[in-house]
């Protein structure tokens, strides 16, 4: 009993390791998908009439966006984080 029960720990631990990984990697290609998109659309219109629509999330992820300015200051943002520092 004490070797399955140890059995099950190692392979809780393994599956849980595993896992954290694997939610990483997405949030993470999530958040450098909304970046690439909110570059190319800065590239093509500038920073003007970029809003907090513009990089908002869909809700679907953990990753949200903010856009700053040369100073670090933020000029866009989605609307989880308005207000919030950069």
């Amino acid at each position: 009993m004490v070797v399955l029960a140890l059995a099950i720990a190692v392979a809780s631990v393994v599956v849980v390791v595993l896992l954290e990984e694997s939610l990483d990697r997405s949030v993470t290609e999530s958040a450098r998908s909304t970046g690439r998109q909110v570059a190319i659309q800065l590239v093509r219109e500038g920073s003007r009439d970029l809003s907090a629509s513009d990089v908002a999330s869909t809700g679907d992820t953990e990753a949200v966006t903010q856009v700053l300015d040369k100073l670090a200051t933020p000029i866009a943002g989605d609307p989880a984080i308005t207000g919030d520092p950069p």
